[in-house]
């Protein structure tokens, strides 16, 4: 096989495994009063909420709702920023809406919203 059908061949398969990886991924929206925000040591955090939605497959009760860096698309200043709108809504008493994996134990969160 010549070089460019082999280059061809194994640009093909990192499609199809990226792809592949993008679908383990299902997403949940989810909005709530913000019951607690836990800050971790390594700058990720957790966020419960007042009720608990059967999507999140998390085992805790409340369920725990992950923002990691490095999870789910999240860099260290989209956590920063989370975790300012998680604190933001905590503090006014709003609802905060959250994008979670719904696939994941976790519930890795990649995106939020205050609402009224």
């Amino acid at each position: 096989m010549n070089s460019r059908k082999l280059i061809s061949h194994a640009m093909v398969g990192l499609l199809l495994a990226a792809g592949t990886a993008e679908t383990t991924a299902a997403e949940s929206w989810y909005q709530d009063n913000v019951k607690t925000v836990y800050p971790l040591q390594s700058g990720d955090f957790v966020v419960t909420f007042v009720n608990s939605p059967a999507a999140c497959l998390s085992a805790s009760n409340p369920k725990y709702f992950h923002v990691q860096v490095g999870t789910y698309g999240v860099t260290i200043d989209g956590a920063k920023a989370m975790l300012a709108t998680a604190l933001t809504a905590f503090v006014a008493g709003k609802r905060l809406t959250v994008v979670f994996n719904d696939a994941s134990t976790s519930c890795e969160v990649n995106r939020m919203v205050i609402s009224d």
